[in-house]
């Protein structure tokens, strides 16, 4: 793990744990139809969190908990792909517990508010600018293909190029961003 300004003073073995626990996931519930909810993604989140931290100048302790909202935010797919909060919810919990982790209520709160779009928190903000950064920035295009054909493998359903389009506008629109 890269560390930042903003994780530099952070005691980061829980995040370095929770980084091979992820990966330990995606790699025993490999799922080939999971084009765009993978652990490719989940790393984009974290590389594009660490650096909106660090250029907001983020506490180490609020860094800690967006980061670790990022790691299990989306593992829930690999076992729930129509309850996916729930299973993320419940494989950090797990995890946390285990962990005996101080802070875990706020970073299951994360996780949910990630899902929910209900922004309450500073770490709220930064692993939803994250996410919207990674999901509809520069390589938007990519993560379009990426997410229509995850969605055509997973449903067995197929968008019209216009209904993807439309789909795909519909949800730019409604983008919003929190940190300044």
């Amino acid at each position: 793990m890269t560390k930042t300004p903003a994780t530099s003073t952070i005691q980061n073995s829980i995040l370095l744990q929770a980084q091979q626990y992820v990966l330990n996931l995606y790699n025993q519930h490999h799922n080939p139809k999971l084009a765009y909810h993978s652990y490719a993604q989940m790393n984009a989140v974290v590389e594009m969190l660490q650096k909106i931290a660090a250029q907001t100048k983020r506490t180490p302790k609020t860094t800690e908990i967006a980061l670790l909202t990022a790691y299990f935010r989306g593992t829930g797919y690999l076992d729930n792909y129509d309850l996916p909060k729930e299973s993320d919810v419940k494989v950090a919990r797990a995890f946390l517990s285990q962990k005996q982790y101080v802070d875990h209520a706020q970073v299951l709160s994360s996780i949910e508010h990630s899902f929910t779009r209900q922004i309450t928190t500073v770490p709220d903000a930064l692993v939803s600018d994250s996410l919207n950064a990674v999901q509809y920035g520069e390589n938007f295009s990519e993560q379009s293909a990426l997410r229509r054909m995850e969605l055509e493998w997973v449903s067995n359903e197929t968008y019209t190029k216009k209904e993807w389009q439309q789909a795909e506008l519909d949800r730019l629109l409604a983008v919003q961003f929190y940190t300044p």
